[in-house]
């Protein structure tokens, strides 16, 4: 399980400011793929998808006005690339040679 965080806007790409309380779903996108839906104003949330150690993976996201998918929109720019680290296993305690 990730978690994805993000700041959502406060305007429009017109410059014109989005009213306070407008309901904003934030669509997140991995490799050009869906992999979550917010719920409305959420700034954060839990998606699980299969993530490889060692791999790069490119997130992006958009958002939904009142229920209505921007199409037409760009995803979050610039996208955020995502190296999943490799876990190190601790080394054997309790060698001994005899």
């Amino acid at each position: 399980m990730s978690t994805a965080h993000w700041t959502l806007p406060t305007t429009y790409t017109d410059g014109n400011p989005i009213p306070a309380g407008t309901p904003l779903v934030t669509h997140l996108f991995m490799d050009g793929v869906e992999v979550a839906v917010s719920p409305p104003g959420a700034t954060d949330m839990d998606f699980d998808v299969v993530l490889e150690p060692g791999k790069s993976y490119t997130f992006s996201a958009k958002c939904e006005v009142d229920g209505v998918p921007d199409d037409l929109s760009a995803p979050s720019d610039p996208p955020f690339v995502f190296v999943v680290p490799f876990q190190v296993v601790n080394p054997p305690v309790g060698l001994s040679i005899s």
